[in-house]
């Protein structure tokens, strides 16, 4: 049975069991036994935009995945657009940004009152300052949640940025932004999130603390190399060579649990020669992450793995 307090399932019961039913006039989430096989399903949309996200290439990442994917573990999750796209039996999501993690639990918890709350505010940049105002210093978690998605779908480049003491300073976009998802898509992915382990802790505890034989753990790191700064939009505390260092301990870790790990890592000569003894390949993948369009490239990435298909 699943336990929402902790956060865990106890028994043999999996998500593959359960069925989520959405009633959207009472507001609530009804779990139904169900023996349905999770294979062939239709992979489900990300609930948010996000630096980095790895959405836009999945095809290519797919022939680098294991066969079967039954406990999964992502502890840089983001958008989790893999996670939504294998739809596992089990899994830990986690990532540093407290923000989106609560998002998260809320949209398990409250799907139908926060898409209709986020959906009712107007996208404007008037009104889109009054919301990241009001974010800065809503102390509610449903609200920020709300307050949180309505920026995520409307911010520049979908970026979650805070300044030194912490507030929220994304500006907003006055061009391309998407439409929103549908109640149908929102909801359903939702609901995809129970039976999923929430956290907000260092990747390490994230995968140490869980990791057991042929779990597959798939980590997307914000990228560093030496004298370079790709990515900062991720956390006030930029990533460093010690995070790669500790990654690097990582790696050795879950290879003595026997459990299947694939990391992605912007392209270079250093992270190249720490990781070599395993499995890498190279990917030419677009990056949009940035503060300028100019710097919206092809880059070729490296994706590092302990186990062939």
């Amino acid at each position: 049975m699943y336990d929402k307090e902790n956060f865990r399932l106890d028994g043999k019961q999996t998500l593959s069991h359960i069925s989520m039913v959405l009633n959207r006039k009472r507001g609530y989430v009804e779990l139904r036994q169900d023996s349905h096989n999770l294979s062939g399903i239709e992979p489900l949309k990300p609930l948010v935009r996000w630096a980095g996200s790895k959405k836009r290439e999945l095809k290519k990442l797919t022939p680098f995945l294991p066969d079967k994917v039954d406990y999964y573990i992502e502890p840089f999750c983001g958008s989790a657009c893999l996670f939504f796209h294998l739809q596992p039996a089990f899994a830990i999501l986690s990532d540093l940004n407290r923000e989106l993690i609560n998002f998260y639990r809320q949209a398990r918890l409250n799907p139908v009152m926060l898409y209709d709350e986020f959906s009712k505010i107007e996208r404007s940049a008037e009104v889109y300052y009054n919301v990241r105002k009001r974010f800065n210093s809503e102390e509610s978690s449903v609200a920020r949640a709300v307050l949180f998605y309505y920026l995520n779908r409307n911010a520049f480049n979908g970026i979650f940025r805070t300044s030194i003491s912490g507030q929220f300073n994304v500006p907003f976009s006055s061009s391309r932004v998407a439409e929103y998802l549908s109640f149908h898509d929102f909801s359903a992915s939702a609901a995809r999130l129970w039976g999923t382990k929430l956290s907000s802790v260092d990747f390490e505890p994230a995968c140490r603390i869980c990791v057991k034989k042929d779990a597959f753990v798939f980590l997307d790191p914000p990228y560093f190399a030496k004298g370079e700064r790709i990515f900062s939009e991720y956390s006030r505390k930029a990533f460093s060579m010690d995070d790669l260092k500790r990654l690097y301990s990582l790696l050795i870790f879950l290879d003595s649990k026997q459990a299947k790990f694939l990391m992605t890592f912007a392209f270079s000569e250093q992270v190249w020669a720490m990781f070599r003894h395993w499995k890498v390949d190279t990917l030419l993948m677009r990056r949009s992450v940035a503060g300028s369009v100019r710097k919206r490239v092809n880059a070729t990435e490296l994706v590092i793995r302990n186990f062939e298909n």
